[in-house]
């Protein structure tokens, strides 16, 4: 698996899989080693296994991939249940404290240039049955009456979309009554949270209270305000005196300057907007809280730049249909908030791994990274060890993307003096019979979900 092996070197080489072993979780070690089990689930959400089942079909075939973990095989999904059920508090601390350590080391938000600007949404995630912890009612997109969680996310839109911070709850508590939670864990993963840092959210988090504070650390905002009955007394009172700006053919915005909202005692920049309903012949209003100055961003700017927002909600739907965040592998909560702590972990580690190791290929630059995994990932390859030890990686009908991917690994890997090259053969140079070659050659085109074109070769 071309993607697997690339991954595996990368997570050697930076130091990430040794860096697991901090994570203690309270349960015996027969056969597998906690920070192997790890290992083995953060494996499993790189190449977007849909569940912990998925692991007995994606993961314990791939021989090569465990001789160059080390080990003799992956565990089974069915030790699994167990492990996530023995998750604790203090696990979770551990890994966080492993994803702060790699965050300081490989974060592409920490060490870009000039201002990090940073997307805050969050999503409701669904469950069926009564089993799951602290799961309650709240509310979730299109479903009445639905149970689950809620989901808060703050990635970094500059920066490849890479998740800084995250936090899971109960479905009955408001996102927005974590944003401290949320806005502080930005700032452990960047290492500052001042100046530097422009936060873009909804309306869930245009309190007065979080924009006061914000003020105080110098963070710059836009963020929807939250109650649009607030714009509609300012349209009261201002009146014909606004200067309304279309922006398309049913919406208008209006800057009215700096005002104060409620409950934050300083004064603050409101753009207005107007969005007429055709149907009901009426206008609906709204309002942005910002900290951009007319110099940088009139209102025309203001509204179109908080359009850009969509990025985050496109990183939350992919997580969802690509990923598969909403499948939920344990009914424990503490082993849940594990589960999502690994699952972004996973999600940095392939950005990471695109940026550093495949940054030069335009091919691979201009796919996203979802694409790239849902794309590389299910490509079998047969292998064969030579007498020296080497591995020959054989790709069965690949396309040229895997050679690629593979080419660029063993570029990057030759900085690394220890590493054991692995060579690319073809098909051709197979030395066992046909009948074997035709069954690995359907095998791949059974994960790539088409058939593969019918080849032969000299045994």
């Amino acid at each position: 698996m071309g993607f697997l092996l690339g991954i595996i070197t990368f997570g050697q080489k930076t130091g990430c899989f040794a860096l697991l072993s901090w994570v203690r979780v309270p349960m015996k070690e027969v056969i597998h080693t906690v920070q192997m089990k790890i290992v083995t689930l953060l494996l499993s959400y790189t190449i977007a296994c849909h569940s912990s089942n998925a692991i007995d079909t994606e993961l314990r075939p791939e021989i090569v991939a465990t001789q160059l973990l080390g080990i003799e095989q992956f565990a089974d999904d069915s030790t699994f249940s167990r492990f996530f059920a023995r998750i604790d508090p203090g696990a979770i601390e551990d890994l966080r404290n492993v994803r702060d350590f790699l965050y300081e080391v490989h974060s592409l938000a920490r060490h870009l240039d000039g201002i990090v600007i940073v997307d805050i949404d969050g999503t409701g995630l669904e469950v069926k049955g009564n089993q799951f912890e602290l799961a309650n009612e709240g509310y979730f997109a299109n479903t009445k009456g639905a149970i689950g969680y809620q989901l808060s996310i703050a990635c970094a839109s500059n920066a490849r979309k890479e998740v800084l911070a995250h936090i899971l709850t109960p479905g009955h508590e408001s996102s927005a009554n974590h944003f401290w939670h949320v806005l502080y864990d930005v700032g452990s993963a960047l290492g500052f949270l001042d100046e530097r840092v422009f936060i873009r959210a909804d309306r869930a988090y245009g309190i007065g209270a979080y924009v006061h504070h914000l003020l105080q650390l110098g963070v710059g905002f836009l963020i929807k305000g939250r109650d649009p009955r607030t714009a509609k007394k300012w349209v009261n009172r201002l009146g014909g005196s606004i200067r309304w700006i279309e922006t398309d053919r049913n919406c208008w915005v209006a800057d009215i300057g700096h005002r104060k909202m409620p409950s934050c005692p300083k004064l603050v920049r409101i753009i207005l907007t107007r969005i007429f309903n055709p149907k009901t012949g009426k206008y609906s209003y709204s309002y942005f809280i910002t900290t951009l100055p007319w110099s940088q961003c009139t209102a025309w700017d203001i509204f179109h730049f908080y359009n850009k927002r969509v990025t985050i909600e496109k990183l939350i739907e992919r997580c969802k249909n690509i990923w598969h965040i909403s499948h939920m592998p344990t009914h424990h909560f503490w082993g849940l908030k594990f589960y999502f702590e690994l699952r972004f972990l996973a999600h940095n580690l392939v950005l990471w791994y695109q940026h550093q190791v495949l940054n030069s290929d335009d091919t691979i630059q201009a796919m996203k990274v979802f694409e790239l995994i849902t794309t590389v990932a299910p490509i079998s390859v047969v292998v064969e060890k030579d007498a020296t030890g080497n591995w020959t990686f054989y790709l069965a009908n690949a396309p040229n993307i895997i050679r690629s991917l593979l080419l660029l690994t063993q570029a990057w890997l030759r900085h690394f003096t220890d590493t054991t090259i692995v060579w690319l053969g073809k098909l051709s140079r197979l030395r066992y019979s046909i009948s074997d070659l035709f069954r690995d050659v359907w095998r791949a085109g059974q994960q790539l979900g088409k058939p593969l074109i019918s080849v032969s070769c000299k045994s």
